[in-house]
């Protein structure tokens, strides 16, 4: 009965880091580039909206 409860203690460990290993995977494969894209997008829009928000001067 002991030598039950010590495997599955053991299991549920084994799960609980596998859990953590694969939420740390997915964090640096999905989750910070996905961050650094929101960020470059919208550093271009604003870059973009600063421009078309220049004044128009004449060029004659």
């Amino acid at each position: 009965m002991l030598v039950k409860m010590k495997v599955g203690e053991w299991l549920n460990r084994r799960k609980l880091e596998r859990l953590a290993l694969i939420k740390e995977r997915y964090r640096k494969l999905v989750l910070e580039p996905r961050k650094e894209i929101e960020f470059e997008l919208d550093k271009d829009l604003e870059e973009e909206e600063s421009f078309h928000n220049l004044p128009c001067t004449p060029l004659h």
